[in-house]
């Protein structure tokens, strides 16, 4: 049966084991302290495989609020907009800032960021943005939808605002998905879509592991082990990195901050944007881009392994989209 949940409702979660522009702009949704230049992404197929269980057992540390001292910090050297820095953020285990340097400049930065409290490190490779993938189609783009929902009792998806403009319409298969109502990028990065017609709702569906049941939106702490759906890079597992984080998409004059966003130690890929996170049967967020080495699809993929998801519970408190659940 489906029933609908309203923002950071739900059971316990169970934690799973891997496999398994005119756009509008509103004030952002959470205000970070990471910056990073990134690939924009993309989100999730319309026709689930049959239910299956998950596997419990993942990692989960203590989440705590990082020092104020250091979040102070991180923000000072993210509104600096240091050209060759592509990430800021707390390491709230470490205790430390951690400045990320474009590769080939981190004596550049390091010569620039002095204080003891931060560490700077060097990326692996140079951030990049991405075009959407597929199946979810419309406006030049190829996403992932995330979850469904109701807005004001119509029946609604989410996706990566970047993927669209008010107005777009998506397909999914060659038959119509729905069209985009609400679009907030950048600052933040989701839209809002009105279904066309049925779907499948309540559940993440993949083609390579069984349907994923949605209880709720209970948020995982930094640590746990989440996974997500994406039409290009299919579904992956990996660990929360850091939380609040503001990234950077492209550079110069057209630099795209987002802020607010969840860092996560594994690749995803152009088409996997919207794409939908899960923490056992809790809805994180959808995918909204990510850096480091890799081929489409995450084929060939080496170096430092970065995505970046847009928190679901945010949304949910800004917009009124009341999560369609399963039990």
């Amino acid at each position: 049966m489906n029933r609908t949940l309203r923002s950071g409702a739900g059971r316990g979660a169970r934690t799973p084991d891997a496999p398994a522009p005119a756009r509008r702009s509103r004030p952002a949704i959470s205000t970070g302290a990471l910056t990073m230049g990134v690939l924009l992404l993309g989100a999730l197929t319309l026709s689930p495989p049959s239910l299956g269980p998950l596997s419990p057992g993942s990692l989960m540390v203590s989440t705590t609020s990082p020092p104020a001292d250091l979040h102070q910090l991180a923000v000072a050297i993210e509104a600096r907009r240091l050209p060759d820095v592509v990430e800021t953020y707390v390491d709230v285990r470490a205790e430390r800032v951690v400045v990320t340097a474009q590769p080939g400049r981190r004596a550049v930065v390091a010569a620039a960021v002095t204080d003891a409290r931060a560490s700077v490190r060097e990326a692996a490779a140079e951030p990049v943005r991405a075009a959407a993938g597929s199946p979810l189609v419309g406006g030049g783009a190829v996403c992932t939808m995330g979850f469904t929902g109701t807005q004001r009792g119509i029946p609604v998806f989410l996706t990566a605002g970047h993927c669209g403009r008010q107005g777009t319409t998506f397909t999914s298969d060659g038959r119509s998905a729905g069209r985009v109502s609400d679009v907030v990028f950048p600052e933040s990065d989701y839209a809002i879509g009105v279904f066309d017609g049925g779907g499948p709702r309540g559940i993440v569906a993949s083609s390579t592991v069984a349907a994923v049941p949605v209880h709720g939106s209970l948020e995982a702490p930094i640590g746990s082990r989440i996974c997500t759906m994406g039409s290009s890079s299919g579904w992956a597992c990996g660990t929360i990195v850091a939380t609040d984080v503001t990234v950077r998409y492209g550079s110069g004059a057209s630099a795209q901050y987002v802020r607010g966003l969840t860092k996560v130690d594994i690749c995803r890929s152009g088409g996997d944007s919207g794409g939908p996170w899960l923490w056992g049967n809790q809805a994180q967020g959808m995918t909204s881009g990510g850096a480091g080495s890799h081929g489409p699809g995450c084929s060939g993929a080496s170096g430092d392994q970065v995505a970046y998801l847009q928190p679901i519970n945010p949304i949910l408190a800004a917009t009124g989209v009341v999560l369609d659940t399963t039990e």
